[in-house]
Parts: structure tokens; sequence; C-alpha cells
């Protein structure tokens, strides 16, 4: 039979698995185009991956050019595979740097907000 000073220790363990779980927040785990990337092309779309599944009707992605322009939101896509969000460019960007900020709110009901940057074309900023 097992004794109470066995199931002490394992109830302990697992209720700090739990709470370490359950307090962690969504992460940003891939970007395309990526932070710190120099593209020679204008990307169409920009693609996040997170380490949770991010809800899609209340999360947010901006590009904003060098000077802090907004030249891409609106309406998210969801990628083939659930934890991933895409943000069209309706029109190819000019060589220079851009900024994407996101801001996601995950299935466990915390909000993440970041942002990096990428070059487009010889033009672009160092």
């Amino acid at each position: 039979m097992t004794s109470l000073r066995t199931l002490r220790p394992l109830g302990l363990a697992a209720l700090l698995a739990w709470s370490a779980t359950a307090g962690a927040h969504a992460q940003l785990t891939r970007a395309r185009p990526p932070a710190g990337a120099a593209t020679s092309a204008s990307p169409r779309a920009v693609t996040l991956w997170f380490n949770e599944q991010p809800e899609v009707d209340f999360s947010a992605i901006q590009v904003l050019d060098a000077a802090g322009r907004v030249v891409a939101d609106g309406a998210l896509a969801r990628t083939a595979k659930p934890n991933g969000l895409k943000l069209a460019l309706p029109a190819p960007l000019a060589p220079g740097r851009y900024v994407v900020r996101y801001r996601i709110l995950s299935v466990d009901g915390h909000i993440v907000a970041d942002e990096y940057s990428f070059d487009v074309g010889s033009g672009a900023a160092p």
C-alpha cells in the first residue's frame, strides 16, 4: 500500500509541473521573413509561428516602414499549421528597413506583444 509519505512528494511535483506550464506565455518560434533578415526582394506576406495557437480574431500584425508609417495591417489568415498567422502584403515593399509589430492572444488567454525588423533590397538601411 502506498503511504502518504510517498504521495506528498509526487503531488507536489505534479503541482509544480502544472503551474509551470499554466504560467507559460506564447512565444514566437519562427518568422518569415526572419528577424534581422536582408531580403533581395519584397516578401508577399509576413508569417509568424508561435509555440501556442493564437486566436486569429483577437490578434494583429502590422508592418511599418523606417519612418514608422503602417504599410500593412488587416485581416490575418491561419497557416496550414494552427500555430501560425499570416498577413498578406497588399503591394511590394520598397527597399528599406521594416518593422513587424505583433500582438497575439493565445488560447491560454495571455496577450503577447513584440516587434522585430528586417530589410528589403539593396537600398536597405544598415
